[in-house]
């Protein structure tokens, strides 16, 4: 029996018609903005396969422009770089043309445009930090859709789209710990680097002060030009308490605190676990890699910006999608999947 979601799944979770879950997934009329966003929330929680391949029934025949907008080093991350081949994909289904972007610190911080915005039909941001580079596209007036960004984009006035990583993840699975009877947790990060950042260690303190716990173990710092971490975290570390996990916010932070454990001759997991949030770590040293969403995230980029072509007036919308978390050694954990409680 296949397991594949279908639009019959989605309307039975949210108690809705198949035509109203129909409608909204391909930009139909006759249903109110607050019961669209709805739908495309509980699509991308329910990682519903066809989500940015459905085709929109209000689009014309006009082949559409797509401009993705990127930092210029991530065609070079493997993430990223996958990322940018499902958001290809999906637009080359949607029978649109899809332009890539790469912006140098230097073109952000002094607000150059892209020189195919004029031409674009709507445009896809991946990770654009900076709210007042974010408010510049936005002001275009061209449909923007940002995968993460800076987190006091929040002020941004004018409408657009944002697609997130499900930080409730990281929430359950760190009261699992907590209740499984781990009181000793670090988080690893710096929180002010973006929104996706920010609100991760907000749910990791929450759960937190929920059982009473306190923050003593973390490592938060601020990112600088010097990204190598490793010799940061020994000096923070050496002759110290060590909590009895580790969660880091992405999983480069997360290898440069397995080098600075080991420099320290920390035994993990047996002396600590560490965790990454999210899906980059490396499949070596016994560690697990997955997907943890990445598709999900294209699927939902593409969708909300056909979405927001076909309704341009639409409010502001945030989408959450499934995440996952990576453990250590035999300390592997794929929340995403829910295969094991911790």
């Amino acid at each position: 029996m296949s397991n594949r979601v279908t639009i019959a799944d989605i309307a039975k979770s949210l108690g809705l018609s198949r035509n109203t879950v129909s409608k909204a997934l391909n930009g139909g009329r006759g249903i109110t903005e607050e019961t669209r966003q709805r739908v495309l929330d509980q699509a991308a929680a329910m990682d519903y396969k066809m989500l940015g391949t459905v085709q929109n029934r209000m689009e014309s025949s006009v082949r559409r422009n797509i401009l993705v907008v990127c930092r210029d080093n991530q065609l070079t991350e493997s993430f990223f770089g996958q990322l940018i081949l499902d958001l290809q994909q999906l637009v080359r289904a949607r029978e649109a043309v899809m332009t890539l972007q790469f912006m140098s610190p230097e073109e952000v911080a002094r607000g150059v445009l892209p020189e195919n915005l004029s031409q674009a039909d709507g445009v896809i941001g991946l990770e654009i930090l900076d709210q007042n580079y974010m408010s510049l596209l936005v002001k275009q007036g061209k449909p923007c859709v940002f995968f993460d960004g800076d987190r006091r984009a929040a002020e941004i006035e004018e409408a657009f789209d944002l697609v997130l990583e499900d930080e409730y993840t990281l929430y359950r699975l760190l009261c699992g710990l907590i209740e499984g009877g781990a009181h000793r947790l670090g988080f690893v990060g710096d929180p002010e680097h973006c929104w996706g950042f920010w609100n991760r260690y907000g749910c990791f303190t929450l759960a937190l002060q929920q059982h009473g716990l306190s923050d003593e173990y973390s490592l938060l710092f601020r990112e600088g030009e010097d990204r190598d971490f490793t010799t940061l975290f020994e000096s923070r570390l050496k002759g110290k308490t060590l909590p009895e996990a580790f969660v880091c916010v992405n999983s480069y932070v997360a290898e440069c605190l397995l080098r600075a454990l080991r420099n320290l001759a920390v035994e993990v997991p047996g002396q600590v676990r560490v965790a990454a949030f999210g899906s980059r770590f490396e499949p070596q040293n016994g560690r697990r890699s997955s997907d943890a969403g990445r598709r999900s995230i294209a699927s939902a980029l593409v969708m909300l910006l056909f979405d927001r072509m076909a309704h341009p007036d639409a409010a502001s919308r945030r989408v959450m999608t499934p995440a996952g978390i990576e453990w250590t050694a035999e300390g592997s954990h794929d929340s995403k999947q829910n295969r094991e409680e911790i």
